[in-house]
């Protein structure tokens, strides 16, 4: 099996080749530069899924005989009742040859408000940019990932990725559980891109 990845971030390639490992053994995991059209921070779930989807798609683009394109895509949330109004988590996207799309995200945190804050006021472009002067590593989405030092080494950043690339093959390694047809990348890529409300048509 042959998996393209859309990005060249040492962590998420490393993390989809542990996940699609477990349920498929060896596997050739390439990763490719993504094209992007969202925010370096995204900050909704919108955006996430924007992003992930065009990591997936651009990657089975490029790479003629890979099996799936996979996107990984970390961001920021809103959600009611955390401390700084915000959750992060990352959020992966498979599609298939079919242009089948299924996708998980991997458990979520909050960043420290002052994080937050100077992203939200437009002052950084990323939470790790301030992360990164508090613990004192460049590059620390690249290595082992703010989650790393927030939980004392406890969990990593590859280990965020790989769960939620697990959680998106859920489908894919239970077809018998999930018979309806898999939604296509492009059509939902499209309807975010529209800001249309999107609604299946599966019961």
């Amino acid at each position: 099996m042959r998996v393209a990845v859309g990005s060249e971030n040492p962590l998420k390639v490393e993390g989809v080749r542990a996940a699609f490992a477990h349920f498929y053994g060896s596997v050739d995991v390439v990763p490719c530069r993504p094209h992007l059209t969202i925010p370096k921070q995204p900050r909704s779930l919108r955006e996430m899924l924007i992003g992930a989807i065009e990591r997936a798609v651009h990657s089975l683009s490029r790479i003629e005989d890979a099996d799936y394109g996979v996107g990984v895509e970390a961001g920021l949330f809103r959600v009611p009742g955390t401390i700084t109004g915000y959750l992060k988590a990352e959020l992966c996207v498979i599609v298939d040859r079919e242009g089948g799309m299924t996708m998980g995200m991997s458990p979520s945190f909050e960043f420290p408000m002052e994080a937050v804050r100077l992203v939200i006021r437009g002052e950084v472009e990323e939470v790790e940019e301030v992360m990164e002067r508090v613990f004192g590593m460049e590059r620390i989405g690249e290595r082992v990932g703010t989650i790393y030092y927030l939980t004392r080494g406890l969990v990593s950043r590859r280990d965020l990725v790989r769960q939620a690339v697990l959680m998106a093959l859920v489908p894919r390694v239970n077809e018998n559980l999930y018979k309806a047809a898999l939604p296509k990348a492009t059509d939902i890529l499209a309807v975010l891109k529209s800001g249309v409300a999107y609604v299946s048509d599966r019961r």
